[in-house]
């Protein structure tokens, strides 16, 4: 009897030492489901930061330790510039496992751009190490330990997620922009539908410059990129944008019946409406780079950068700023 009871008892422990390990494994695997918020210890502090699985993972949701480091970003210029050092800053935390977070700043900026919340405002007590950017058109391999803040512009496709998707990117500009382009194809395409090429004709302060460092196309440069289209595409219609329309408007090479100018009154409509454009020819800038990434056509350019221009030289390298399925006409047009 002794020895029944005891093998009973030795049964009973073993059953409850099998439910503790199923509870167990079934609560940590509980923890791994809550993806949607993420509780993150930093300078001593417990931060809760609202995070929905297609923010920062672009798709799939990023899981941190507690003790990951932040990453800090505070944007400096405009619309391209902005999204070069967002999405470039999301690679390099995805990267170095880091958490991404904005100066006071950067949020609002960002929410006037992309309609997706943005990363936490920075933590007021940490002590960041500023890591600054040593070519500005480089990819270089930033590899970090620890609480760091970007200097810069890491204007290279090489630092985005692998996985980052243009279209993904166009589809989640501000509601209000991607409206107001969709009028402006209506009204082009009352009749018939075309193939929609996007020219983007950036003139400001490097045509005053006494000396630029980026080289604003010629007319023969529009002209012969405008020829390429319609040869390909007879249907095409040429999507133009400014930041002087009025130049553009006085200029042959845009007086033509197959030219469209777009006058939305907001740079961001303008944007919205050459990245949904089916092709691209671009003139100069950040602007310009990325409506012709966020378009996904066939896209025409001629180097931008005066290459032994003091601002340039060393800081360029055309292979890593111009992605190679992107069409040079340089050779083409003197």
């Amino acid at each position: 009897d002794v020895c029944s009871s005891d093998l009973e008892g030795m049964r009973s422990l073993k059953r409850w030492l099998f439910l503790g390990v199923v509870l167990g494994f079934l609560g940590i695997f509980g923890v791994l489901l809550v993806q949607d918020r993420l509780v993150i210890l930093a300078s001593k502090k417990a931060i809760l930061w609202e995070q929905p699985p297609s923010h920062l993972g672009l798709g799939k949701q990023l899981r941190y330790s507690p003790v990951s480091p932040w990453l800090g970003s505070c944007f400096v210029g405009r619309i391209g510039n902005v999204l070069f050092q967002y999405f470039s800053g999301v690679g390099i935390a995805r990267r170095n496992q880091m958490k991404m977070c904005f100066c006071p700043s950067s949020a609002s900026t960002f929410q006037k751009i992309l309609r997706l919340p943005s990363p936490p405002v920075c933590p007021s007590d940490l002590q960041f190490t500023d890591v600054r950017e040593k070519h500005y058109a480089i990819y270089e391999n930033v590899s970090l330990v620890q609480d760091t803040k970007l200097i810069g512009y890491f204007q290279s496709f090489k630092y985005f997620p692998a996985d980052l998707s243009p279209k993904w990117v166009r589809e989640n500009l501000v509601a209000g922009a991607v409206s107001r382009a969709r009028r402006v194809f209506n009204e082009v395409s009352r009749e018939k539908t075309y193939t929609y090429v996007g020219m983007h004709v950036r003139r400001g302060d490097h045509v005053t410059m006494a000396s630029p460092y980026l080289r604003f196309p010629s007319n023969a440069y529009f002209n012969a990129s405008m020829n390429y289209f319609r040869e390909k595409y007879p249907d095409s219609v040429f999507m133009v944008a400014s930041d002087d329309i009025g130049w553009c408007k006085s200029q042959a090479v845009f007086q033509n019946h197959d030219v469209h100018y777009i006058e939305t009154g907001d740079a961001l409509s303008d944007f919205a409406t050459l990245a949904y454009s089916n092709h691209i020819i671009m003139s100069l800038g950040s602007f310009s780079w990325w409506v012709a990434y966020l378009s996904q056509g066939e896209v025409i350019y001629q180097p931008e950068f005066v290459i032994d221009h003091p601002v340039n030289a060393g800081n360029v390298l055309l292979a890593d700023y111009y992605p190679s399925n992107w069409k040079n006409m340089d050779k083409a047009v003197i």
